[in-house]
């Protein structure tokens, strides 16, 4: 997130790196850059995809402009879009269009409330010469331009609406939030735990006196021996 120290980019990275694979280098630009994200997005990373299908989702990453589900691409040749094709080294790569397409879809349907036009498909690139451009739907970026990109996306979402959206795909997904969820306002009239355990005990005594009352006679007896 923007203004993250270095420690907690390192935790992050080791994070994902533990999760479920090893990281590729592409992997690690796509989370480096999405440090630059606002403080009121949600970066989840690494996430478990159900049903067997996929193997992983590489990030989740929910903020005002809605859900954007991101598949890395370290390819080694030239990524060009021309004609609603990608491609890469002269070979066809709109497996990875529709791959990504497929992911949104499937975390849409996963939000009931979300609007399924609030989850978009992105293709990310480590080829850091490529250029934004989109393929039906699905963005194809480089990691060097991902967090612009992402920015740019008309704002859908209210605040606290993306956060509970992110903590519920974290929880289907098997992965928490890049931000923990904010543990619930205790009540200020709730009476502390030394006044409430007298009272607790008082309220036992006098049921146990109805149910068995030799019993408590007999406890009652042991307290004042103990006193004397």
């Amino acid at each position: 997130m923007a203004g993250e120290s270095a420690r907690a980019k390192a935790r992050r990275l080791r994070q994902l790196t533990g999760h479920g694979h090893h990281v590729t280098e592409g992997e690690e630009a796509t989370a480096t850059a999405l440090m630059a994200l606002p403080p009121s997005w949600v970066v989840l990373d690494d996430l478990d995809w159900p049903g067997g299908r996929f193997t992983n989702i590489d990030h989740v990453v929910i903020g005002p402009p809605g859900v954007f589900v991101i598949d890395t691409k370290n390819w080694s040749g030239r990524v060009v879009v021309e004609n609603g094709v990608l491609a890469e080294g002269g070979h066809d790569r709109n497996t990875a269009v529709f791959g990504a397409a497929a992911a949104a879809v499937s975390v849409s349907r996963m939000v009931p409330s979300l609007r399924p036009d609030y989850v978009h498909g992105v293709v990310c690139l480590a080829d850091a010469e490529s250029r934004a451009s989109w393929v039906d739907d699905v963005l194809v970026c480089p990691s060097s331009q991902l967090a612009e990109q992402l920015t740019r996306y008309e704002e859908v979402l209210p605040g606290g609406l993306a956060r509970a959206i992110a903590v519920d795909i974290g929880r289907r997904l098997g992965s928490p939030a890049d931000h923990p969820e904010p543990e619930p306002t205790r009540s200020r009239n709730r009476r502390p735990l030394a006044a409430t355990v007298p009272a607790v005990l008082a309220l036992a005594v006098a049921a146990a006196m109805f149910t068995q009352p030799d019993m408590v006679t007999s406890w009652l007896d042991g307290v004042v021996d103990l006193v004397r």
